[in-house]
């Protein structure tokens, strides 16, 4: 062990707070509203969770219970699976007007007097005590930390003079790098609304107002000139009105408004299909490591990516006897149930489950790119919606699919819309690529200074301050003090009793 700034003691944690573990509360008491009931669930690293909050009846707070009440700032850690994300799950009870009833696997920690609450907060949101924890819990299938083994933490512990110092500098350096997360927190969601807002421009014309010009008005009458095809799939309607929202907005003259219905009659989409359903679905025991890619949704992620490595395999009989879903390499993928509205362009040929879509298109007349950036803008997701407030659950089914109004540019357009588009989103992820790194640089920021506060080098050492020791053997003289007074009070109350039954 690394020696100890002047005046300060290393201590088992028991020194210091008193550990009070929960209650195995029934969950048939449960009711709607009354006393908060603090869950494992409740506590989280830094904050107390209210969703999901169980109550107890107001008769629970009682004299039975007096052990089990918690109050305001309390604070408390879980003891089961109490390290979430590589953070420690403690925390302070927020409501300031009502008490709480600790449940089972949550500890109270109970500060004596003479030790600062906010201090022992901070060190316990510290890397070192984190890693004392880890060190501490039991090897089970779901690690448990004891209340005996939380106790027998050792900690290194200032003067109380200095651990008012420590927290009064923390609050104030702690408050700073708070505000730069905050700032840093908030930026993601500024790219994602600018994504959105290029996609909305993109998809409109306004991205390309400079770019159209009138020789691309005429060039517009070669998709108006086409005849609907004999070769569609069963099912796909004749007439489809176009979205009404959509003939709201300015649409520009050289640009082809029709359903997705109208476009495979024209052939400008070719195909559009889903997975195997039913008894065709693939068994997951017919899955294997290597061959043909199955995806799902799961494989699929908001930026345009299909986890190809990671996806289920299928080969041999298990893939001889599918009838549908075979999608091919610059198909358009579409998830469209479960997580509706995950969009990649295939660069592979690969196998569809039900939960997507591919859409297969005539080059000619429309790119790939150009199509994901459609069905990923807010013209297109307007149109999802719709159809998603008709379920009970997230679901576009391929008929609804066939009903949405596409906004179609002319190919030399879509190819400078989707130039255009990869330009403003590579700078939106060179950003967020950015804040990342810097909020990884704050997060350690904060540990960095909790580390120099617990070594002592955060503010000076005061000669003058009583010494960690002398606290400690105060605060034991009372703890005894404490102790023998309550003996003695349960001893009275006893002969008390047997007196009133003579």
């Amino acid at each position: 062990m690394s020696s100890l700034p002047k005046g300060w003691a290393n201590s088992e944690l028991c020194n210091i707070t008193e550990v009070v573990s929960g209650n195995a509360f029934k969950s048939k008491d449960f009711v709607e509203n009354g006393i908060p009931v603090v869950k494992i669930s409740n506590v989280q690293s830094g904050k107390y969770i209210e969703k999901n909050q169980e109550y107890l009846p107001d008769s629970f707070v009682n004299e039975s219970n007096a052990r089990f009440i918690v109050n305001h700032n309390d604070l408390l850690i879980a003891l089961t699976r109490p390290i979430v994300s590589n953070k420690l799950k403690v925390c302070t009870y927020p409501n300031k007007k009502q008490v709480g009833l600790l449940n089972q696997r949550v500890a109270r920690l109970d500060v004596y007097e003479g030790s600062s609450e906010c201090f022992l907060h901070y060190y316990l949101s510290s890397k070192g005590f984190k890693e004392s924890v880890q060190a501490s819990m039991s090897e089970t299938l779901q690690p448990n930390l004891s209340p005996k083994s939380l106790s027998k933490i050792r900690i290194d512990y200032p003067p109380l003079a200095e651990q008012k110092r420590i927290v009064e500098k923390l609050d104030e350096v702690l408050a700073q790098v708070d505000t730069i997360k905050a700032r840093l927190d908030c930026i993601p969601s500024l790219l994602k609304r600018f994504r959105q807002s290029v996609l909305a421009s993109a998809v409109s014309g306004k991205l390309t107002e400079e770019f159209r010009t009138e020789w691309l008005e005429e060039k517009i009458q070669l998709i108006l000139s086409l005849q609907p095809t004999a070769k569609t799939r069963r099912g796909v309607p004749d007439n489809v009105p176009i979205d009404e929202d959509l003939l709201k907005q300015e649409i520009p003259k050289q640009w082809v408004v029709e359903s997705v219905a109208r476009l495979l009659k024209l052939a400008v989409i070719t195909d559009v299909k889903d997975g195997n359903h039913g008894a065709n679905h693939p068994k997951s025991s017919e899955f294997v490591d290597d061959g043909i890619p199955f995806i799902t949704a799961a494989q699929m992620n908001d930026k345009g990516h299909i986890d190809f490595e990671g996806a289920p395999k299928l080969k041999g009989e298990p893939l001889s006897k599918l009838k549908v879903g075979f999608a091919e390499s610059q198909d358009v993928i579409y998830s469209h149930k479960g997580t509706v509205g995950r969009v990649s362009v295939s660069d592979r040929d690969c196998i569809l489950s039900p939960q997507t879509t591919y859409y297969r298109l005539n080059q000619t007349f429309i790119i790939p790119r150009y199509l994901a950036v459609y069905l990923q803008s807010q013209q297109y997701k307007n149109q999802v919606n719709k159809v998603k407030t008709q379920t009970t659950r997230d679901f576009v089914s391929i008929s609804a699919q066939y009903q949405m109004t596409i906004l179609l540019p002319l190919i030399e357009e879509q190819k400078e819309i989707v130039r255009l588009v990869d330009q403003y989103f590579a700078f939106a992820d060179t950003i967020e690529a950015q804040v990342k790194k810097a909020q990884a640089r704050v997060d350690n920021l904060t540990q960095s200074i909790l580390a120099k506060a617990f070594r002592g080098e955060l503010v000076p050492q005061d000669p003058n301050d009583e010494p960690a020791d002398k606290l400690l053997e105060r605060i034991a003289q009372a703890r005894s003090e404490a102790e023998a007074l309550a003996k003695a009070a349960k001893k009275a109350e006893t002969a008390r009793k047997k007196a009133q039954k003579v």
